[in-house]
């Protein structure tokens, strides 16, 4: 590989003999020294920058001995002199290897989905499902932190959370009769009282809801069980 002419002047003699070859290898903004030989095997993979004894071990340079010598490694050496200057992470071989023309665009807005960026973190929100040609909600939810990150929680379905393993559970077993379900939800400055007054609005009507269902310890009772009595819910009230 050719190497650039300021390359060939941060080559400064050691004491032990040897010389310390920099290349810039873009990680980030970082700069990661390594020796001239013995260093390049696994390429595409950060180095760990961990100095060997002087027992016939070849050093490895730091960004702390090109101080003064270049402007850019002066200042991310004083950024933060307590983070290692490389790290140990993916294989990066093929970073470099783009796609080109139409295999980096966009094809058509039918393969994209496209939301607005959630700034706001209060939202309340309703599971529904297409019945009969109209939806009708099967439970309610707030969130004062997360806006729409809380529905992956019933993507997760994680028994160890009874909320989300129900709803999940419930989501998963109707869809596979064939109901569409779905999420409405929309800000709110008061979550918590929101979907306080949704679930009072829904019973008021006659509608049966998750809500206040299947409480449960992880710990003490079997998964298969709980998600047999929700599925047998779901079957009677939806």
């Amino acid at each position: 590989m050719q190497r650039t002419e300021m390359e060939e002047q941060l080559e400064r003699p050691r004491g032990d003999g040897g010389e310390l070859s920099v290349e810039r290898l873009r990680m980030g903004d970082e700069w990661l020294p390594r020796t001239r030989d013995g260093h390049e095997k696994g390429k595409g993979k950060t180095r760990t920058c961990k100095n060997e004894s002087e027992n016939g071990r070849q050093k490895l340079g730091s960004l702390k001995q090109l101080r003064g010598h270049v402007p850019e490694l002066d200042a991310l050496v004083n950024r933060n002199p307590k983070t290692p200057y490389c790290k140990v992470g993916e294989d990066r071989s093929t970073s470099t290897d783009r796609p080109s023309g139409e295999e980096h665009k966009m094809i058509s807005n039918d393969e994209w989905k496209r939301i607005a960026f959630p700034f706001d973190p209060k939202i309340v929100y309703v599971v529904k499902i297409r019945k009969e040609g109209e939806f009708r909600p099967i439970y309610v939810g707030m969130s004062k932190t997360r806006n729409i990150g809380r529905i992956g929680d019933y993507v997760s379905c994680r028994f160890t959370a009874s909320v989300d393993f129900k709803v999940g559970v419930a989501a998963r077993h109707l869809s596979s009769k064939g109901y569409e379900v779905v999420i409405d939800y929309r800000l709110s400055g008061n979550p918590r009282d929101e979907e306080k007054k949704l679930v009072d609005d829904f019973k008021k009507d006659g509608l049966v809801l998750l809500n206040g269902r299947f409480g449960y310890n992880y710990k003490t009772e079997q998964i298969e069980e709980i998600r047999d009595l929700i599925t047998a819910f779901v079957d009677v009230h939806f």
